[in-house]
C-alpha cells in the first residue's frame, strides 16, 4: 500500500504523521519536522517563538498567526491556518474550530463526508483526520472506540 506525503505505513494501514511531521514511527510519535520554523519537542512539532510572528497588513485590519520565511520577514499563514510553518494551504500546523487538520491542510468540517476528513477517515480528539481501521469505510471516534458506520 502505497501512502501519501506525510503518512506513515503500518501493517499495511496508513496512517497521518502528527502535524508539520516529515517523518515519524506512528501517529503519535514524529522524529523529523518540515520546517527550520518547527522544534521537535516531546515527538511533536512545534512553531518555534524564534520564527513565529504576528503578520499585520497595511491596513492594520487583518492581523493573523505568521511564521518567519528565509529573510527572515513575517509572512502570513494561509487564511485557513491559524498556526503554520509556510505560506501554502497545506503547511498548517492547527485550524479554526470550524475544520479539521487533514495532514498538513485545513479543511471545513461540513465540506466532505466524516466531519470533514473524508471517506475512510475520521476527526480524533485533536480534530485532526486518522484513518479508519481497515474493514470499514466510515467511522467515529468515541472514548477510544470506533463505531462502524453504514
Amino acid at each position: 500500500m502505497n501512502c501519501t506525503y506525510s503518512e506513515l505505513n503500518l501493517n499495511n494501514q496508513c496512517y497521518t504523521c502528527p502535524p508539520g511531521c516529515k517523518k515519524c514511527t506512528s501517529e503519535a510519535v514524529c522524529l523529523e519536522c518540515h520546517s527550520p520554523s518547527l522544534d521537535l519537542t516531546n515527538s511533536n512539532c512545534i512553531q518555534n517563538y524564534r520564527n513565529k510572528c504576528t503578520y499585520e497588513s497595511s491596513s492594520r485590519l487583518n492581523i493573523t498567526s505568521g511564521y518567519l520565511n528565509p529573510s527572515e520577514n513575517c509572512e502570513p499563514c494561509h487564511s485557513s491556518c491559524t498556526s503554520c510553518y509556510g505560506p501554502g494551504i497545506d503547511q498548517c500546523l492547527q485550524c479554526d474550530h470550524l475544520s479539521v487538520l487533514d495532514g498538513t491542510t485545513c479543511v471545513s468540517k461540513s465540506s466532505k463526508e466524516g466531519e470533514g476528513c473524508g471517506a475512510g477517515k475520521f476527526p480524533n480528539f485533536n480534530n485532526m483526520c486518522n484513518p479508519c481501521p481497515s474493514n470499514c469505510v466510515k467511522c467515529t471516534l468515541n472514548s477510544n472506540n470506533y463505531t462502524i458506520l453504514n
